[in-house]
């Protein structure tokens, strides 16, 4: 599947699996919505995907929180 330029979300992404999915998307020039609740590692991996050319924006969310979920989606949109 193409993914070139097209917007993926990716949770988790702060750390572990999530950051290594987004980077691996990053290297095929998707352009990420970035969302874990640790804003820190967040700038992490954006700024890992930015050195790919790739861009990352970053939505600070608890997924078990639907509330924020639903306000990271608008604002991914609204992006």
């Amino acid at each position: 599947m193409e993914i070139q330029d097209r917007v993926v979300i990716v949770t988790g992404a702060g750390q572990g699996l999530g950051q290594m999915i987004a980077v691996n998307l990053a290297e095929q020039g998707a352009q990420l919505a970035l969302i874990d609740v640790n804003e820190s590692a967040l700038r992490i991996t954006q700024d890992q995907c930015h050195l790919l050319n790739s861009k990352a924006m970053i939505y600070t969310a608890d997924v078990s929180n639907e509330q924020e979920v639903e306000e990271a989606f608008q604002h991914i949109v609204e992006d």
